[in-house]
């Protein structure tokens, strides 16, 4: 194991990747996978995307906040409000002012649309496992910006979970810090968010 774990650093580094680091994809006790120039479908929200060959892949480590059950802020709130988590989390961070977590949750997303930008939408995706939902845990490359994944905590619009605190712990400081993304607009229910969400 220790030894594809080197092969696949080395292959990152090869490719002009900085920010894809050893320990990101140490993570669990899992032997990764590296899915070399895979095609995105379209983007679920800001931890999860769709593949064509790979189906739905949740951001290994790191979690935003909920978008909706549908792909649209202006969908039926009816069928926005049967999203438990969402509810859940605005429950617990904002009063129970889902449209709060919702606009946290687009905005996330459009960070990834916009990180995606005019690149090929071919990715390398280095499969972690999968998660309670049979989907697969990964770390997506983006085309010379490195790990989308730390990006995402770095820029401000996720944090980690708890069994990644300490990969992420720069990048969640930096965010902090320097009040990116939603720390600037969102600052309390963010750090609401990442306390109740990054210790579970």
């Amino acid at each position: 194991m220790y030894k594809l774990l080197i092969i696949l650093f080395g292959l990152f580094l090869f490719t002009g990747c900085e920010e894809v680091s050893e320990d990101e994809y140490q993570v669990l006790n899992y032997e990764p996978v590296l899915n070399n120039s895979v095609y995105l479908d379209y983007v679920i929200d800001g931890d999860t995307l769709m593949f064509y060959t790979l189906g739905s892949v949740r951001l290994q480590g790191i979690d935003t906040p909920e978008r909706s059950s549908y792909f649209s802020i202006e969908d039926n709130i009816d069928q926005q409000n049967e999203n438990s988590r969402l509810k859940e989390q605005a429950n617990e961070c904002t009063s129970g002012d889902i449209n709060i977590i919702m606009n946290m949750g687009e905005l996330s997303t459009r960070y990834v649309l916009d990180k995606i930008g005019t690149y090929t939408y071919y990715f390398d995706v280095i499969d972690m496992g999968t998660d309670y939902y049979g989907r697969m845990l990964g770390i997506v490359k983006i085309l010379n910006s490195g790990s989308l994944n730390k990006s995402l905590v770095r820029d401000g619009y996720a944090y980690p979970f708890m069994d990644n605190e300490d990969i992420y712990a720069e990048d969640l400081i930096f965010a902090k810090n320097n009040n990116r993304g939603l720390w600037s607009s969102y600052p309390e229910e963010m750090e609401c968010l990442s306390l109740f969400y990054g210790n579970r």
